[in-house]
């Protein structure tokens, strides 16, 4: 033996002493316990290598460099929009201005229009001070004629840049369209490049849209790196994206660096050195760098600038003349540049053939390594989101509804009232761009701060109230009122309307969005002065007098009928209300008595035509006609107080429709049945919340961080003291090795013999002695080491006693050793205690995770991550004490050592990775522990998990408190039988992310075990399927959900078997955490901050009421019928007050026949009325004199989707004949209706106005789209009038 092994003992006890010494002094900065030293710089990106890169090109000979001087101005994030364009952006735009009219070979690009346009209301038509051969120019002509020139590259042309993954399909189409018609108004251009290079990842709806909406070339920014390294190593970075299954593809460039300049050297605004040998090198290398990267036609785009740049313009235009003038660099040529003009030189010089196809997504965005993941986007501030879906859903309608009354009108006096109508027109333009600039990528994603936020809040509001006056004007002209045509021309329309406007912030809205939430408090606590009630003011209809109000119900913007609950609040129930177009009175009515002493009346508005609208007269007149039985005031004694924690009154129930709820722990079961079906699904709901450690990692508005950072420095300080424990008992109880060190007596080591017990051969092998057998090994103890002597005093027994005790004792040690080769089993077989110790280890494993992720405190944890709160006392020297006694009791071998430390270290991988859903707690649980402010109540057993149970004539409620300012509201209502309502009221604490679990019983397949479960969900166009991935962290499985995500079964048999779909009526984040799963984000605030722009910690203390209804496919499983429920849901009818004008209802379209289904099918996109006019023609029969009559003359363009299906690939056919209900539009025309349908081909897809482009028109007779596709179409109608 080349080392004795007391010294290899020793050696190991020693080594394991300095592993305790590295991990106690691992951090000197704090003592005597700090945060590892290597634990701020884990999972920082590592540069690629040689591998990373594939087979190149050949590079071409010369490479020209396009130098493209722009600024990216945000619409509002650290600022606010006009509070960016005052303190910065203003003075760049009149820089940029004078510096390309001075040097017409200057060129700059601009790719934010919503400035522009703001710069263009507020001085366009003011004197620039410049001047051409025509004389003064004004800011407005200088920029057209810039853009004329080519040297203002105006790019993106949608109004603003919105975020591609939270917004509708209804709004990235008006967005586009509203940024046509602002270049088209300012600057009589268009565009043909697209420009995205900010936003937060990309999805494959974008190439459908823009391939269709006029775009030939797309320009994309912010790639998650693992695909940049893929893509640019393969020189793919210019590729051909298409969505799967769609017309339209779209020449894309993404851009490999950030759209910043190439080094600070280059920030003009912030450097002052402009050597142009030094930023000519520069430049070299940055373009030796790039041409690996893209397809070898020797062009490079080179990005000069960055958010809110040229400041300081003329000082940057003179540095880059003179780059541009250098002409140092050989076989490299420098110019000025344009995407424009950049695009087009590629597109010579390659063809589209050549470039990869690419038909995939780039989300979630990772800008590095581990867990920078930006899926905090997808819950900051979830009031702000709901605000921007509630404000776009009374835009659409109102759009609708405005052309519904142009058309309406088109045979009477519309020519003559143009004036009037373009001031509506101009509002309702004002409404469409607040609701884009909600959609931009800093507004709806709340990465923005405080006071940007509420200048957000602000605008929507301002266009809900606007766009409610629009309606409500374009309502009486689409019933004929007559009244409306007595507003005296369009300054007295603009007047009254604004004087409503004062009205309605006074308190008296003119009307209301009934998908407004009716959540208690949630209004006086948050910013939003919307209700979800229609006020009836007392001088309308008061205690003592009700002369007569109008109460309509509109469904302008679904092609289908609804059923809505409608709420008013009213003074007196001494009146009636009955529905105008039969007199009937209504009947399905709940009261509910206010603490101030008026009354919420809500009633069932059935049968709501598809683009029309539904009257009801509330008039005290009316009960003489109608009968005592049509009084409000018998609905009165139906009103319930809350009930009693009983069985009996936990059963929620409409129509067909029962819901048994119970409190099991911290969740909630609902077992759901439908009486007409028979079909039964249990489903649970629970609240939990993901927990951030700024200490340790700093989640912000962007990035969500899990807390697996802190659990690996926790499992840190566990594992290695876990570790030594281990190594130090094995070394002391293997032969009195530490007999050198003075304190070894004190720990009683035993004598050779009993070290040696137990001790294998294999043991002795590793350990480097090779005796041939245990005899010989005993033999070398006793005579080298113990040197006992015959008569020796300590054993009292002579030598030739104790050798034959000592080969008794070894032919039991070797019946139960066998060595390896003897059986061909593996190390684990030799042992047939293995299996154990690999048992314990993991279960080990497992239990600690558990105890960290769900027992422990996370204060102590968050002290415990970065060596505070006596975590040597708390945790270091227990792991090291429990593992030393463990194994010197069980006196463990070294392989067993090694296998049980090996089995642990995969129990806790396999613990984080395969059981993501103990990284989160109930939200109650941390209620009641003690973590969370508690609510004060004096409810017995749980009072934070508590149901108090209201029953309806319309809706049955069970509403329960999870912590002090949580609260769910389970629903079951009238208008939508055959869904579950769950309206969750909450805000969130500092450093919480509040998540929703929906979990549905039903058998869960090995594949979804292993792999992770599979769901689904609609992006505007398609159904995608997700799965969660097992080894990615729980931020990076997160995706946005516009507004409906599902889990399918399994098993394939939906009749058997679960299916959950959830909806919403705001974008959210959603994964399927576990099989059966849905988890959905709520909420999130966060005091650290992310270091992503955003000077500010993300701290939002707006609470937030979010309704989520639970569809389990009871009666239909089918996914198209799915997503008509969820366009239904997105669609929500919208109630006003109107004066007592008309007793009936209108419905200007309707589906004849069998195409009710197919009209389902079909979500409305955009309508629009254009080109009415009225004609005089003369008519000439034979045997007659000429007749002259007038001819009305109107253009409707619709713009329609189809719903996808994978249950059919049938398209959505329609007869022109049957679309239109003509008999209604001949009430406008007073005569025979001619009509014509045409499907726009080419060009674009812009309603209103007409295409800036040149399109064609192509008569069709029948109206087909296929699944999941759009298509705009243009109905010319000609009707005589009297």
């Amino acid at each position: 033996m080349l080392i004795p092994r007391r010294y290899l003992r020793s050696g190991a006890v020693l080594l394991s002493f300095f592993g305790l010494a590295l991990l106690l002094f691992s951090n000197s900065a704090v003592l005597p316990i700090g945060k590892p030293a290597w634990a701020p710089w884990f999972g920082e990106p590592m540069p690629p290598t040689s591998r990373d890169i594939g087979k190149q090109p050949k590079l071409p000979e010369t490479l020209t460099l396009h130098l493209v001087p722009h600024s990216h101005s945000d619409i509002g994030w650290n600022l606010s929009f006009e509070g960016y364009y005052h303190s910065i952006v203003r003075s760049v735009l009149r820089q940029m201005v004078h510096e390309l009219w001075s040097h017409p070979h200057r060129r700059f690009t601009w790719g934010d229009l919503a400035f522009l346009d703001l710069w263009m209301a507020k001085e366009g038509n003011e004197n620039s001070g410049l001047k051409d051969h025509k004389g003064d120019r004004s800011w407005k002509q200088v920029l057209q004629i810039l853009v004329h020139r080519g040297q203002l590259d105006i790019v993106g042309g949608t109004y603003v840049s919105p975020d591609e993954g939270m917004a509708t399909w209804w709004a990235h189409n008006t967005i586009v369209d509203t940024g046509h018609r602002t270049m088209h108004r300012l600057l009589k251009a268009n565009t043909s490049v697209a420009w995205q290079i900010d936003n937060f990842g990309h999805f494959n709806t974008l190439p459908y849209l823009l391939s269709n909406s006029g775009y030939s070339s797309l320009v994309l920014g912010r790639m998650a790196y693992r695909d940049l390294y893929d893509f640019s190593s393969k020189s793919r970075l210019q590729f051909q994206w298409q969505t799967p299954d769609k017309p339209g593809a779209l020449f894309t460039h993404f851009l490999s660096t950030h759209y910043a300049s190439p080094s600070k050297l280059l920030d003009f605004d912030n450097s002052d050195q402009c050597d142009a040998k030094v930023l000519l090198n520069v430049l070299r290398r940055y373009a030796l760098a790039q041409v690996r990267q893209y397809p070898a036609h020797g062009q490079i785009l080179v990005m000069m600038g960055d958010d809110f740049r040229y400041a300081k313009a003329k000082r940057a235009f003179e540095c880059i003349d003179r780059l541009v003038a250098a002409r140092s660099l050989p076989g490299i040529s420098l110019r000025y540049s344009t995407p424009t003009e950049y695009l087009s030189s590629v597109a010579r010089r390659s063809e589209a053939s050549d470039l990869y196809a690419f038909e995939g997504d780039f989300y979630p965005y990772q800008d590095k390594p581990y867990e920078q993941y930006w899926s905090g986007i997808l819950a900051s501030r979830p009031a702000l989101k709901g605000l921007v879906r509630s404000s776009e859903q009374v835009v659409q309608h109102t759009e609708a509804l405005l052309a519904v009354a142009k058309l309406a009108n088109a045979g009477g006096n519309m020519a003559q009232q143009k004036a009037r109508w373009d001031v509506l027109e101009a509002h309702l333009e004002y409404c469409r761009k607040q609701v884009s600039i909600g959609y931009h990528h800093d507004a709806i994603t709340g990465t923005c701060s405080d006071a940007t936020r509420y200048d957000y809040v602000q605008r929507l509001e301002a266009a809900q109230r606007a766009a409610l006056r629009i309606s409500r004007y374009a309502l009486q002209l689409a019933a004929y009122d007559t009244s409306a045509y007595k507003v005296g021309g369009a300054q007295e329309m603009d007047r009254r309307l604004r004087k409503d406007r004062a009205a309605e912030k006074a308190g008296h809205p003119l009307g209301y969005n009934t998908a407004n939430v009716l959540a208690a408090g949630i209004d006086e606590k948050g910013s939003r002065d919307t209700k979800a009630w229609l006020d009836i003011p007392a001088r309308v209809c008061a205690k003592d007098a009700c002369p007569g109000s109008l109460v309509t119900v509109t469904n302008a913007a679904s092609l289908v009928s609804q059923t809505q609950i409608v709420r008013l609040l009213v003074d007196t129930l001494d009146t009636a209300l009955v529905d105008a177009a039969n007199g009937h009175a209504v009947t399905d009515v709940q009261v509910d008595r206010r603490s101030d002493g008026r009354y919420l009346v809500s009633f069932l508005a059935k049968d709501i035509p598809g683009l029309g609208f539904r009257s009801y007269m509330l008039s005290r007149n009316q009960t003489k006609h109608a009968g005592s039985s049509g009084s409000l005031s018998q609905f009165a004694d139906l009103a319930r107080s809350p009930s009693a924690n009983t069985p009996l009154s936990l059963r929620l129930s409409k129509g067909h429709l029962l819901v048994d709820l119970a409190v099991h722990g911290y969740r909630v079961r609902l077992l759901v049945k439908d009486t007409g079906t028979g079909q039964t699904r249990v489903v649970w709901h629970s609240l939990n919340q993901y927990f951030a450690n700024p200490r340790m990692q700093s989640s912000g508005a962007y990035v969500m961080h899990s807390f697996m950072l802190m659990y690996a420095t926790v499992i840190y300080f566990f594992g290695v003291p876990f570790c030594v424990g281990l190594a130090l008992s094995y070394a002391v109880h293997r032969g009195g090795c530490l007999t050198a060190i003075p304190f070894s007596k004190a720990m009683e080591i035993p004598c050779a013999a009993d070290c040696l017990h137990g001790w294998s051969l294999a043991d002795i092998q590793d350990a480097g002695a090779k005796p041939e057998t245990e005899a010989e090994l005993m033999a070398e103890t006793i005579d080298g080491d113990t040197r006992m002597s015959a008569d020796s005093s300590d054993s009292g027994m002579s030598l030739d006693a104790v050798e034959q005790q000592q080969q008794q004792q070894q032919q039991r040690d070797s019946r139960e050793y066998k060595p390896q080769h003897e059986h061909g089993g593996s190390a684990a077989n030799s042992d047939p205690r293995a299996v154990f110790h690999a048992m314990a280890g993991s279960a080990v494993g497992c239990l600690f995770m558990y105890f960290i992720e769900q027992v422990a405190d996370i204060a102590r944890l968050d002290k415990w991550s970065v060596g505070q709160g006596h975590v040597f006392w708390q945790l270091v020297l227990p792991s090291f004490t429990s593992a030393y006694v463990v194994s010197g009791t069980m006196r463990w071998t070294a392989r067993q050592t090694v296998l049980f430390i090996c089995a642990l270290a995969a129990g806790v991988v396999l613990t984080i990775f395969g059981l993501p859903s103990w990284q989160s707690r109930p939200l109650a649980a941390t209620a009641s522990s003690g973590q969370g402010q508690m609510r004060e109540q004096t409810w017995s057993a749980k009072p934070l998990m508590a149901l108090v149970v209201e029953h309806g004539n319309l809706c049955d409620s069970a509403r329960i408190w999870i912590d002090h300012q949580t609260e769910v509201a389970y629903s079951v209502c009238a208008d939508k039988p055959t869904l579950v309502q769950v309206t969750t009221s909450l805000s969130a604490d500092v450093n919480r992310e509040v998540v929703a679990r929906f979990e549905i019983e039903q058998p869960v397949s090995l594949g979804q075990r292993l792999f992770g479960c599979e769901f689904d969900i609609f992006n505007g166009v398609d159904v995608v399927r997700r799965r969660y991935s097992r080894w990615t962290p729980i931020p990076g499985n997160y995706y946005p959900a516009i507004s409906h995500v599902s889990l399918t079964s399994a098993s394939g048999n939906h009749r058997h078997s679960g299916h959950l779909t959830l909806h919403s009526r705001q974008a959210m984040g959603v994964t399927c955490i576990r099989p059966n799963t849905i988890e959905t984000m709520l909420h999130r605030s966060m005091s650290g901050n992310d270091f992503r722009g955003l000077v500010e910690p993300m701290v939002d203390r707006v609470p937030a009421a979010i309704t989520q209804f639970i569809d389990l496919g009871l009666r239909s499983v089918d996914q198209k019928s799915m997503l008509q429920v969820n366009s239904l849901i997105n669609t929500p009818p919208m109630v006003f007050a109107m004066a007592m004008h008309t007793n009936q209802s209108l419905a200007l379209f309707t589906a004849v026949g069998p195409n009710a289904k197919s009209l389902g099918a079909l979500n409305l996109v955009g309508l629009q009325v254009s080109d009415t006019d009225l004609l005089n023609i003369e008519k000439t029969t034979d045997g007659h004199d000429s007749v002259k009559t007038t001819a009305a003359v109107a253009k409707l363009y619709v713009r329609l989707q189809a719903l996808p299906s994978t249950s059919t690939t049938m398209p959505v056919s329609i007869p022109a004949a049957e679309f239109l209900s003509v008999n209604s539009i001949a009430k406008s025309f007073q005569r025979h209706v001619d009509m014509k349908m045409h499907v726009v081909e080419g060009g674009d897809w812009s309603i209103a106005p007409a295409s800036t482009r040149e399109r064609s028109l192509r008569l069709v007779k029948d109206l087909e789209i296929p699944a999941g596709q759009q298509k705009l179409y243009r109905i010319d109608m000609q009707g005589t009038t009297v």
